[in-house]
């Protein structure tokens, strides 16, 4: 650990900027290794993020910054706005490298965040916290649906795929095949990534195989109009799968309800704003009965009205191997000014609020 970092030092005194950034990546994975205390392992990852981040360099940072970020949260000393700039990190990240698995993580990270810091730490919410969902990755930029299938077959010919790599490209397939309108080939290709990451021993192969299970219930509901468990329509090898996804992961029926943003709170000044929900979900479907809400912001009751509406309209999918009556979900929905436009005589206020919602099996509201 030490020799890299003495290196990444020397880089940087000289300006080498890629040089510093390749040592100060071996001192990150030496720490790790070597299991360091800490503080120092936070050090060492820091300077590993700058220094890739002064390169654009997204894969790698898409692949560190959710773990540091984690590193700073757990930190005794308040270390939440570096978590919170990490987790916009990864997801600058992951949008540049079209990676679903590292999106899909970090965003329900950076929302508690968000939630629990939310009188804080505001602005970061300002365009950071959600860019848009990931599309293809860098290497497949403009591929079409052929492409992509094209990419897929030769991964699995080719033997056992690396995981992310198969992942991405996937779920990219996945998500074109569905605004397609063809649903029936969407549901081939989940299914066999579903198969082909079940029997993959590659670290991590859960997080992809929820990637690619995170596509299921819109795919149902939008493409088959089911708005029962979905278990039938799987096959027999992949429906306990999905089935035990549900029971950690309880989804709703997608598209899911919009949370309209209040325009004459937004106007009175109030830019920004989280509310955290504890719900009581059915586990036969219905609808959630609210147990507990938690605000950050001005205007309350603007807020809370709206997303006890959304609440009202939405509906988790049913269970299809219930071992509760009841499953505890924890909503966050996070409400921030996108944009703004000039008109005559001043400023329009002709924005659009743009809202993120994550669902956990998270008893734990703010501090």
């Amino acid at each position: 650990m030490t020799e890299p970092y003495v290196r990444y030092t020397q880089a940087q005194e000289s300006g080498d900027v890629q040089a510093a950034a390749t040592a100060a990546l071996e001192a990150w994975h030496a720490g790790r290794a070597m299991q360091v205390d800490a503080d120092t392992l936070k050090a060492l990852g820091t300077n590993a993020v700058n220094a890739h981040f002064e390169l654009h360099d997204w894969q790698v940072l898409a692949e560190i910054a959710p773990e540091i970020a984690i590193l700073h949260d757990l930190a005794e000393q308040q270390e939440e706005e570096t978590a919170l700039l990490l987790v916009g990190i990864a997801l600058q990240a992951a949008d540049n490298e079209g990676d679903h698995v590292t999106y899909g993580q970090a965003l329900p990270f950076g929302l508690r965040l968000a939630a629990r810091h939310g009188h804080a730490h505001r602005s970061w919410t300002e365009g950071m916290l959600v860019p848009d969902p990931p599309q293809t990755a860098a290497e497949f930029d403009g591929a079409g649906i052929g492409d992509l299938e094209d990419a897929v077959n030769q991964m699995l010919a080719a033997g056992v795929p690396d995981a992310r790599r198969y992942t991405n490209v996937v779920v990219s397939l996945i998500d074109q095949l569905q605004s397609e309108e063809q649903f029936d080939r969407a549901w081939f290709h989940m299914e066999e990534a579903i198969q082909t990451l079940s029997v993959t021993d590659e670290n991590g192969a859960d997080d992809y195989r929820d990637t690619v299970l995170s596509r299921v219930s819109g795919l149902l509901t939008e493409g088959f109009q089911d708005s029962a468990s979905g278990a039938e329509r799987f096959a027999p090898q992949t429906r306990p799968v999905w089935c035990a996804y549900m029971r950690r992961t309880p989804v709703t029926l997608e598209p899911g309800a919009f949370v309209e943003f209040p325009m004459r709170a937004m106007m009175n000044g109030n830019r920004y704003a989280v509310v955290e929900s504890l719900l009581e979900v059915p586990a036969a479907g219905g609808e959630p009965a609210i147990t507990d809400m938690h605000y950050e912001g001005r205007e309350e009751r603007a807020y809370l009205r709206s997303v006890r509406q959304a609440i009202r309209e939405s509906g988790f999918r049913p269970q299809c191997e219930a071992d509760a009556s009841v499953y505890t979900v924890r909503r966050v929905d996070l409400f921030g000014l996108a944009e703004l436009s000039e008109g005559r005589g001043g400023v329009r206020f002709t924005a659009r609020g743009r809202v993120e919602t994550a669902y956990f099996l998270d008893t734990v509201l703010s501090d």
